[in-house]
């Protein structure tokens, strides 16, 4: 193997050959695994056929430009048809063509390089045209004279605002939870959107702006134990577990099958369930989940048989998402296949149906249209209780990947490298670096069809939400790759095409009114959070990293303004648990902050473990974070309720109840804690300037 070629090839293709560590120190990595992830991304065997498809493209897939300005990019052609004069044509989202001539080029080439004793060029283009905010089309063809026209390129031109959409308020502030560890007197065993609806009032009644919720993604039905929301299914659908039996609209109907459901569900044996499944301190998964799916499909029966106006919208939900092969009903159609061959791991299918453009899923989609008419049915429901409980306030959050055996990775597994896995190298936390057992997107594939999951992704999260924590942001800039079956040591860096995902996410964002925060911690590339923040999207900023290399905590006039600031994250101990454990010396650096912006001074006598002390320190803290000039601020249920117990500790899937643990107060008491009557009017009257 030429290593000459191959770092040439692979600058091509935006994979490193190697990677600094947190130290400073570099570590290459071997030419053949640099190699093989090039082969992943491209599909081809030979450097040289590599070498060759990055010269043969004439235009970029996609092309990002502002509104009102020239459209700029780079032309690669056979030097031969830059004799000639070619014809482009540019047609808008809106449906307005433009055509116009490129005369021949007289310029010298910016770039060129003779491939199989084909010299290709690149020239400099720039187009006037009235550019407007939106996804349009650009196509460059051959003999502009002619009637005979040979489509030379097509590319995707993205017109992006100039930053994200951002709250009226620049100040604000809100209340973030995890779904799943609410607990009220008629939820089903688990927090629920109907509980969510609640949360929201309450945060309102309170002064707040936004209230966060951890990623409501689908998971895995078949396998309710798997409850990380950060490895699911999909990120296009919405977890049914979420769902609450009893706000059906089919739960209340005047039927006698209706009655009948009803009857069961209030009986003594039922609610016996139910309160057992409340009771406990762990979400029982499994428990939640048999008593609900066959609610669910009782449900389901009565919406068959029941009001004939509810069937028909549902009909015609169906159908319109079917012709359109909308994300929800292939997530719908993936759970039937995963139901009828018995496991969501799709790769154990009989092969025909292991790709989702095959005949023989075709042939599925007729013949168990009930079964996928089930999980829409669920996934139609999700999204209408999930409207009602959005009241303009929801944060939601997206997670940075999905299951390799999920439904994405089915409906989308061409975007997928699925022989890669990615994570972190090696740091002071994780010194063997981490693998997230999740396949990356392909980001050639992704350019070359014109980002349509990503985008898909992302309309889909911002659908309901106010506000989109992305996590691990940096993945719009670059993801450390291994190839599967290595240890993470023997990895890379493969860059993405970073301005355009920005150009999605700025447009989306502003259609939806929904704004950017970039979850921005760990080993993040030199300039990047600036770069985030120029365009308007939130850095995340955690208390406990907020310090100099002396330990001192920084002052919160000097935190960031575009930024997110909160205590904690799920991965980290809640404020409750850190008291608990920390020496003393920790207390002291953290009461010394206090004391520095007069928000503690000890008492004689006092102890620093009462749980009245536990309190003003917890309230004093926040305010202290809510005195930073960060546009959004929230605060932690779990550090409001001093739940001493956090909800993740990485590292230790089996070893652990992760993602269980439930809050200790019930929904309808919460406004009644001294945690959270302090704490909110804290920051209510902190942030109101």
């Amino acid at each position: 193997m030429n290593h000459e070629q191959l770092q040439r090839v692979a600058e091509l293709y935006g994979v490193d050959s190697g990677y600094w560590d947190i130290q400073g120190h570099w570590h290459p990595l071997a030419d053949e695994h640099q190699f093989t992830i090039l082969q992943q991304i491209t599909q081809l065997q030979t450097l040289d056929e590599m070498e060759l498809l990055a010269w043969q493209t004439p235009l970029p897939p996609t092309l990002t430009a502002a509104e009102h300005q020239p459209l700029c990019f780079n032309l690669t052609l056979p030097h031969t048809l830059w004799g000639e004069p070619l014809q482009w044509h540019f047609s808008s989202e809106s449906g307005e063509n433009i055509e116009g001539v490129l005369p021949p080029a007289e310029a010298t080439a910016i770039n060129e390089q003779i491939i199989h004793d084909t010299l290709y060029q690149s020239y400099p283009i720039e187009l006037s045209l009235p550019l407007t905010l939106g996804y349009h089309t650009l196509t460059i063809k051959q003999s502009a004279h002619s009637t005979q026209k040979t489509l030379l390129a097509e590319s995707m031109v993205i017109v992006a605002p100039a930053s994200g959409w951002s709250l009226e308020q620049k100040r604000a502030w809100g209340i973030q939870i995890h779904l799943y560890t609410l607990r009220s007197d008629n939820n089903e065993g688990i927090g629920d959107l109907t509980d969510l609806s609640g949360v929201v009032h309450l945060a309102q009644q309170a002064g707040a702006h936004l209230v966060g919720v951890n990623p409501l993604h689908a998971l895995f039905p078949e396998y309710p134990e798997q409850a990380s929301p950060y490895y699911p299914s999909s990120r296009k659908a919405l977890n049914p577990l979420y769902l609450r039996v009893a706000s059906f609209p089919e739960f209340s109907e005047t039927s006698k099958q209706a009655g009948k459901l009803r009857t069961a569900y209030f009986s003594k044996k039922t609610q016996h369930t139910l309160e057992q499944l409340r009771s406990g301190d762990w979400v029982d998964y499994s428990g939640v989940a048999a008593f609900k799916w066959p609610q669910f499909r009782a449900l389901f029966t009565l919406l068959q048989h029941g009001e004939q106006s509810r069937l028909k919208q549902f009909n015609q939900f169906y159908d319109e998402l079917s012709q359109h092969q909308h994300p929800l009903w292939r997530y719908a159609l993936y759970c039937a296949l995963a139901e009828v061959y018995g496991s969501a791991e799709w790769k154990t299918w009989p092969a025909e149906l292991q790709f989702y453009h095959s005949e023989a899923v075709q042939r599925f989609s007729g013949k168990y249209r009930d079964k996928i008419a089930f999980h829409l049915f669920l996934q139609w429901e999700c999204h209408q209780q999930l409207e009602r409980s959005a009241s303009g306030m929801l944060y939601l959050d997206l997670a940075t990947g999905s299951s390799p055996q999920g439904a994405d990775s089915w409906m989308d597994r061409e975007y997928y490298a699925e022989d890669i896995e990615f994570g972190a190298p090696p740091d002071q936390f994780a010194p063997e670096g981490q693998c997230w057992s999740m396949s990356p997107f392909n980001p050639l594939t992704l350019r070359e069809h014109h980002y349509h999951p990503f985008i898909e992704m992302v309309r889909s999260n911002m659908q309901y939400a106010r506000a989109l924590r992305i996590d691990h942001v940096m993945s719009l800039t670059r993801l450390y790759w291994m190839n599967a079956g290595l240890n993470a040591t023997n990895g890379t860096y493969v860059h993405y095409p970073q301005q355009e995902l920005f150009a999605i996410l700025k447009l989306e964002s502003q259609r939806n009114q929904c704004m950017i925060i970039g979850e921005d911690l760990g080993t993040v590339p030199e300039g990047f959070s600036e770069e985030i923040n120029q365009i308007h999207f939130l850095s995340y900023q955690l208390f406990w990293f907020q310090r100099y290399p002396s330990g001192l905590y920084i002052r919160p006039e000097l935190w960031k303004e575009v930024a997110l600031a909160t205590l904690s994250s799920h991965d980290l101990h809640t404020f409750a648990g850190f008291w608990k454990n920390a020496p003393a010396e920790e207390r002291e650096v953290l009461l010394a902050a206090l004391t520095d912006q007069q928000l503690w001074r000890d008492e004689p006598g006092d102890s620093q473990d009462s749980p009245q002390q536990l309190l003003a320190i917890m309230v004093a803290l926040q305010t202290f974070i809510a005195r930073t000039p960060a546009r959004l601020m929230m605060v932690n249920l779990d550090d409001l309720l001093l739940e001493p117990l956090p909800i993740n500790q990485p590292g230790t899937p089996d070893q652990r109840p992760n993602w269980r643990r439930r809050i200790a107060t019930a929904l309808e008491l919460l406004s009644q804690q001294p945690g959270w009557i302090k704490a909110t009017e804290a920051l209510q009257a902190e942030r109101a300037n």
